[in-house]
C-alpha cells in the first residue's frame, strides 16, 4: 500500500474541537483497482478526477449540512457494533452513510449527483477507514506535550519522500 497525496487532491479535515488541532487524510479511493495499491489504469484516473470534483464538492455539501458532525461518538457506536476502525469499518461507513444521505437529502443538489456520491459510499465498507485515521490522529495530537504523560502520542507508518534515502 502506499498513501498517494498530490496537491491536487481533495482531503478530509479532522478538527478536535476541544484542543484546537487537526489531522488530514486522503478520500478512500473504494476497492479493486485502486491507486493506493498501485494500480494506474485509465478508470483508476477517471475515478480520481472523478472523486477530486463531483463527489468531492457532494461531500463538502454533506459535511456542512451534518446535524451532528462528531465523530468519537459515531466511532464508539461503531465499536460496540462490531467494527475495531481499520480492517473491519462496516458499521462506522454505513453509521455516516445515514448521516450524509440526511444531509445531501436536505440540500439543493440533484438526485443524480446525490445518488451517486451514496452509492460510492455505500459499495465501500472500507469508507471510514481514513477518516478513522485521521481522528485517531486528532485525538492522539492532543495528548502530546502533556506534562508527565506515560502513554505514546504517535502514529507514524514508514513514510519515503522521492529522490531521499530511507
Amino acid at each position: 500500500m502506499a498513501g498517494i497525496i498530490s496537491p491536487s487532491m481533495p482531503v478530509w479535515v479532522v478538527e478536535n474541537a476541544d484542543r484546537g488541532n487537526r489531522a488530514y487524510c486522503n478520500l478512500n479511493e473504494g476497492l479493486g483497482k485502486v491507486l493506493r495499491f498501485g494500480a494506474n489504469s485509465p478508470d483508476v484516473i477517471e475515478r480520481l478526477r472523478w472523486l477530486g470534483a463531483e463527489f468531492f464538492t457532494t461531500m463538502q455539501v454533506a459535511v456542512r449540512g451534518l446535524a451532528d458532525a462528531s465523530l468519537k461518538p459515531l466511532m464508539a457506536q461503531a465499536l460496540h457494533m462490531g467494527d475495531e476502525l481499520h480492517n473491519r469499518n462496516a458499521a462506522a461507513s454505513g453509521l455516516l452513510f445515514k448521516r450524509f444521505a440526511l444531509a445531501l437529502l436536505a440540500s439543493r443538489l440533484d438526485s443524480a449527483t446525490i445518488q451517486r456520491a451514496l452509492a460510492f459510499v455505500a459499495g465501500n465498507d472500507h469508507f471510514f477507514l481514513n477518516i478513522s485515521m485521521a481522528a485517531c490522529k486528532a485525538m492522539s495530537d492532543a495528548a502530546h506535550d502533556v506534562p508527565r504523560q506515560q502513554h505514546g502520542t504517535v502514529m507514524a507508518p514508514q513514510r519515503r519522500q522521492l529522490g531521499h534515502p530511507p
